[in-house]
């Protein structure tokens, strides 16, 4: 009895998975009309994300200071607990260390080797932008000036004029 080497055998296990990624992704395809009406279904849900997305824009706006958000702040601020600050850190670690690109990279691979080559291409763009933008020197929220800054303005956490 001969048995295949572990590389070989995992080798060929990794070949049939794509494989059948590769069949299920051909044999998924939709009719044109059924992906039409799809597409404007979606279309309807994102207009109506945007709007909302538009107001809330809007409100932010008109009312800088949400009081509520203010006092949820002070509270962790003064009570600082281990729970939260570990949470935080694992929540932030990802996009904060080598991990995250790896992850593109490697979802990019994997969309290139199904034969998903736009999907691949706009994963990698996408998180080529968000690096751009992220890394941008964005001028800073502004500060209140005046006497808005001497009345005790919950707004105005630290202490800069």
């Amino acid at each position: 009895m001969s048995e295949k080497p572990p590389q070989e055998e995992l080798h060929e296990h990794v070949a049939s998975i794509a494989e059948g990624a590769k069949h299920e992704l051909t044999t998924s395809r939709r009719p044109w009309y059924h992906l039409s009406h799809v597409g404007g279904v979606l279309l309807i849900i994102y207009s109506i994300q945007l709007s909302l997305f538009g107001v809330l824009t809007w409100l932010v706006h008109i009312y800088p200071v949400n009081p509520i958000d203010i006092t949820i702040t002070r509270e962790f601020q003064e009570h600082p607990t281990a729970w939260l600050k570990i949470s935080m850190e694992a929540v932030s670690y990802v996009g904060s260390s080598i991990v995250l690109p790896c992850l593109v990279v490697l979802a990019a691979v994997i969309f290139w080797l199904a034969g998903l080559r736009l999907e691949a291409v706009v994963v990698v763009a996408v998180s080529l932008v968000s690096l751009g933008v992220n890394t941008a020197d964005w001028p800073g929220p502004y500060h209140l000036t005046g006497s808005e800054s001497r009345a005790g303005n919950p707004a105005q956490m630290d202490n800069r004029n």
